[in-house]
């Protein structure tokens, strides 16, 4: 498995830094501590479905569709590409959806 680097490289994760936990039995969406810091929204960010390679238009957490694979972007950065990461077979193509975005103060 891949992680952003930067730009231009990517680095490898454990199998630990994928969002499995002690006691978990599947895959779950990225882990938090103190609630009080996110807020719920209903935008219509989350809803898009971004191709690899596509510049993820905010900041945050993305999560590939076909298998739950998680990372973390800067807003403008390029998403991973197709080979980013390997499937299972039958899982379908990499693509990325926003799980939590930052939200900047102005």
């Amino acid at each position: 498995m891949w992680t952003r680097k930067s730009n231009l490289g990517y680095n490898a994760l454990k199998s630990a830094d994928l969002g499995i936990h002690k006691g978990a039995t599947k895959l779950s969406m990225a882990l938090y501590k103190y609630p009080e810091h996110l807020t719920k929204s209903d935008d219509a960010a989350f809803d898009q479905i971004h191709e690899p390679g596509a510049q993820a238009p905010h900041a945050g957490i993305y999560r590939c569709v076909a298998c739950g694979l998680e990372i973390g972007i800067a807003q403008y950065h390029t998403l991973p590409p197709q080979d980013h990461h390997q499937h299972q077979s039958g899982l379908g193509r990499i693509r990325w959806q926003l799980l939590v975005y930052a939200q900047h103060k102005k």
